[in-house]
């Protein structure tokens, strides 16, 4: 090397014996503290799941087009995998495990640690990720030490996953169920209120006002015709008497028929609250179950061999460079001998 006199195949040449010894104790050191009883291994188990479509049951089969956008069949888009991955690192789901598999014990957290809680929720969070992957599915991925505990673990959470978004989903859907019976009630006596004075009009002789007005009203030109006074004057007679509840006859019947369409609408979004609030419909698509897997993923031996191996030849050189360079050698020399100038 220009400025240093001196470059790696010569550091190889001269130092090739204490650089092999060096190198293979680093890797028989590797491989000795790679293996199981140092380093304890973990076994990896995924759940791979597409979200479903967030699409109202009710507004699927109840919908009035013959066409609708909303598909239960149709997989979710991304936000809804996003909020799928929400769910799935929820508190609620973390807890359950914790407790379904007592995961303090396995885990090995002392009750007398100064923050048992706190260390328990890191040992969950580094043995449980959740990601989306490039193809917009939802992947979980569980490691443990005992292959079928993983699996176990990955495919409780995910069947947890619908349990946990119902829940949340229900308190809501319940309130919207109480609320539209509440109003289809309430409409049920207005419109039943209509209908009792219709009839109390009824009972009093008008039935049908505009038929009955126009009967008296043909039968007045008939006697006007024939300059029949007296029966003219009990028509008119008879018709004032129609005319005060005629009026009140045509106004109910109009607010009745009114009424009664809002009591069909009302009907329909009650029956949509219910069916939303009774519904179960799942919320993911399972691609790929998890197993337990009969290789460990950690440590990976190999790996940590071959990079301990690799470093530490990199390391030993770069120090022996330095070691055998001009430069250093110079600087030893005006530590060592403060009056030496070159």
């Amino acid at each position: 090397m220009n400025g240093t006199g001196f470059s790696i195949g010569l550091i190889l040449g001269k130092w090739k014996y204490p650089l092999f010894l060096t190198t293979l104790a680093a890797i028989v050191a590797s491989f000795v503290f790679s293996l199981p009883w140092v380093i304890t291994p973990k076994y990896e188990s995924q759940v791979i799941m597409y979200p479903a479509s967030t699409s109202s049951l009710s507004n699927t089969l109840l919908s009035e087009l013959m066409w609708s956008e909303d598909d239960l069949l149709k997989f979710g888009e991304r936000h809804h995998a996003d909020q799928l991955n929400q769910v799935l690192e929820s508190p609620a789901i973390r807890d359950e495990i914790i407790r379904s598999f007592n995961l303090r014990q396995h885990y090995n957290i002392d009750s007398g640690h100064s923050f048992p809680r706190t260390r328990l929720w890191e040992e969950y969070k580094e043995n449980v990720r959740v990601r989306i992957n490039e193809y917009g599915a939802v992947e979980l991925k569980v490691w443990d030490k005992d292959p079928q505990l993983a699996a176990d673990i990955a495919n409780n959470i995910a069947a947890l996953l619908d349990s946990s978004i119902h829940l949340m989903l229900s308190a809501r859907a319940r309130k919207a169920e109480e609320i539209a019976l509440n109003v289809l009630e309430s409409q049920r006596e207005y419109v039943a209120g209509l209908e009792d004075s219709l009839n109390s009009l009824m009972r009093v002789g008008v039935s049908d006002y505009a038929s009955q007005a126009q009967v008296i009203y043909e039968e007045l030109a008939v006697q006007y015709a024939k300059k029949d006074t007296k029966s003219v004057a009990a028509l008119e007679k008879r018709l004032d008497a129609l005319a005060e509840p005629g009026g009140a006859y045509l106004a109910i019947r109009q607010e009745l028929k009114l009424e009664k369409e809002r009591l069909a609408r009302l009907k329909t979004k009650y029956e949509k609250a219910r069916m939303d609030a009774s519904q179960q419909m799942p919320q993911k698509y399972i691609i790929d179950e998890a197993f337990p897997a009969e290789r460990k993923a950690y440590p990976s031996q190999w790996l940590i061999v071959l990079g301990t191996g690799i470093s530490t030849l990199l390391l030993c050189l770069i120090l022996l460079w330095f070691a055998e360079s001009r430069l250093f050698k110079e600087f030893s020399r005006r530590i060592t001998h403060p009056e030496y100038t070159a």
